[in-house]
């Protein structure tokens, strides 16, 4: 796991873009505490900091294979990198180190790009083909690893793992200017879509992409070089069989690749089903000890899981450590959580997250797996299986009849997020939030576009992969990533194996209909004896902390830096937002305003954490 940065430019670079990389590295410190390493040509560098988790002595980066022509900086892991180098054995390329990182290499130069169809795992990477002259970007399928990229006016293409990297190398947030079509999804989704950031100037590698760049293109192109899918969720082959036995056995293969490390795995335990088939797969495959961390609330109100998680620990023989998330220890670390988040999401179980993988390396555990993925995957959401039939029954009324009675009559758009009455409302309410120029510069169905298609397919596949390349790669594993790394923690997500997705995909295909068949049906049909029926009967919660409580806290504290704020003088929210907030809104809408004035202060004016605090209690006194 790894920070990764790069420049390509179309004119040989100078020692300015060298020392700006420098700076780029150094901000991802955290990603990568353990070594550092940079690789200088004429018109391209790469950058990169690491933290040790697989061949801790060996697998320094950049890795360039023996012939020096290809050259790779990767931030992730491989999870089959054995299998894959196995299958290598006869191609005469001889390995130097035992790192994952480096079979990328003479993968890439049997088979070129085909190479990604072959790789299971997190990544994202930046591979040097000297003999081509081309740098090759490419991130996993899911989009579990970031990387953002910007074109400067000079035709430079930069990118790193981090906004705030990216930023400390091309001059900071107040030279990029802002994207009302950001805000303006932010405000209602409460995250920003990719590949879209809230720079108009920053975007990023859409997950399961592949970008080829050139020295030669940058200096005859303008504009962010095209990318294009090597992986789509929903072109898996059809499957057949019994479909519990295959997913069982699919799930313990995910579990088992996952858990390859030279260093200590811990497993993040919330007393659900999902959690506990990972914890319970973890114990039959990993032999050494395995902690387990959770979280819970003072007072442990009914919403808190503790005795639960700590009860199936035991009984795995693991060693159970758990944290309580107060709502002051919120509000206290509301400006840091919101600078290591990078992106402004409004989750706001982004305070759980970084809880969890504080206590994690506390506890000397550098790798903590969970069971994040599985309700996307497995229809855990009911608002998704609802959708699913409304939308079927959308297409089969055609433009009359029940057609009319339905959210609207556009014949392109499913019925999907319009489903959800909050994020209805914040529609409205963010046109009054915004400006009128900057509502101006906003096309009226923007937010509808992400679940509109000419041809809808097999609706349920198509449905779960627009969750898939909206909610969770936008909000749940941008979460997962930043804040887990915020404190060296690598997270890993086994339901999110590529192989398990084209499996459940294929079965689908081939005639599963099991959204029909009630709350993750399949899944737990899989591990029926593998948990005890309490876990499996045990009505989801999810995750439960006091919400209001919470968001009152951050409002009271926060809120009062949106009069005259940032946003307001940038022309983006009119200057009565302050007063605005005080009003009946949607459910969080005035706490994202608030997380977004944090933000912008942090990565647009450039105030320090420590200095936003003391100014927000200024605010809160005055």
């Amino acid at each position: 796991m790894c920070g990764i940065a790069g420049i390509v430019s179309p004119t040989p670079l100078e020692e300015q873009q060298l020392v700006a990389l420098r700076r780029m590295n150094r901000a991802m410190t955290r990603r990568g505490p353990d070594d550092e390493g940079y690789f200088i040509g004429t018109r391209v560098a790469l950058a990169m900091r690491r933290l040790s988790i697989i061949d801790i002595v060996g697998g320094h980066q950049p890795i360039q294979d023996k012939d020096q022509d290809l050259v790779i900086v990767c931030n992730g892991e491989i999870y089959n990198y054995l299998e894959l180098r196995a299958g290598l054995g006869g191609n005469d390329y001889a390995f130097r180190t035992n790192s994952d990182v480096e079979t990328i290499l003479p993968l890439y130069r049997a088979k070129g790009l085909r190479c990604l169809e072959d790789m299971r795992g997190m990544f994202a990477f930046a591979l040097w083909d000297a003999r081509d002259e081309r740098l090759i970007l490419a991130r996993d399928r899911f989009g579990e690893k970031p990387l953002y990229l910007h074109r400067d006016a000079a035709g430079r293409l930069w990118f790193a793992s981090e906004m705030k990297a990216l930023l400390a190398g091309i001059g900071g947030g107040d030279s990029l200017a802002l994207s009302p079509e950001a805000v303006h999804l932010f405000m209602i989704y409460q995250f920003i879509p990719e590949p879209g950031t809230m720079f108009a100037g920053v975007s990023k590698l859409p997950a399961g992409h592949v970008m080829e760049i050139s020295p030669g293109q940058l200096a005859s192109t303008s504009g962010m070089p095209a990318s294009h899918p090597y992986w789509t969720y929903a072109n898996a082959p059809s499957r057949a069989g019994n479909a519990a036995a295959l997913v069982r056995e699919s799930i313990e293969d995910a579990v088992r690749l996952t858990l390859r490390s030279d260093v200590p795995v811990g497993i993040s335990l919330s007393g659900g089903i999902d959690s506990s088939i990972i914890a319970a797969l973890c114990r039959k495959f990993h032999s050494g000890e395995m902690k387990a961390f959770s979280v819970g609330y003072p007072g442990r109100p009914a919403s808190d899981e503790r005795l639960h998680a700590e009860a199936f620990a035991k009984r795995l023989d693991m060693p159970f450590f758990d944290i309580e998330l107060s709502t002051d220890g919120f509000a206290s670390s509301f400006p840091q959580i919101v600078h290591d988040m990078d992106d402004p999401i409004g989750d706001i179980a982004a305070y759980g997250y970084h809880a969890v993988a504080r206590l994690a390396r506390e506890h000397d555990v550098p790798v903590l797996l969970s069971g994040l993925g599985a309700d996307e995957l497995f229809w855990g959401y009911p608002w998704v299986r609802d959708a699913v039939k409304a939308s079927i029954a959308k297409r089969a009324a055609g433009p009359r009849g029940l057609f009319k009675r339905l959210l609207d009559r556009n014949p392109r758009r499913a019925v999907f997020y319009d489903s959800l009455p909050w994020m209805r409302a914040a529609v409205p309410s963010t046109k009054k939030l915004m400006t009128p120029a900057a509502s101006e510069a906003v096309s009226g169905n923007l937010w509808t576009s992400y679940f509109e298609a000419d041809d809808w397919g097999c609706v349920p596949i198509w449905l779960l992969d627009v969750l898939n390349r909206t909610w969770l790669t936008s909000n749940c594993l941008a979460l997962a990533d930043r804040v887990s790394m915020a404190h060296s923690v690598e997270s890993r997500l086994p339901f999110l194996d590529s192989n398990l997705a084209d499996l459940v995909t294929g079965l689908r295909r081939g005639g599963l209909k099991d959204w029909e068949s009630g709350h993750k049906r399949l899944l737990t049909d899989a591990v029926r004896d593998l948990l005890p029926a309490e876990i499996l009967n045990r009505i989801k919660r999810g995750f439960t902390p006091p919400f209001e409580e919470w968001m009152g806290a951050i409002q009271d504290r926060y809120g009062p830096l949106l009069e005259n704020g940032s946003l307001v003088n940038r022309g983006i929210f009119r200057d009565n937002v302050a007063r605005m907030m005080q009003q009946r809104n949607p459910a969080g809408f005035a706490y994202r305003a608030t997380l977004l004035e944090v933000w912008m202060r942090l990565f647009v004016e450039g105030q320090e954490v420590s200095d936003l605090a003391r100014r927000a209690d200024a605010h809160a006194h005055s």
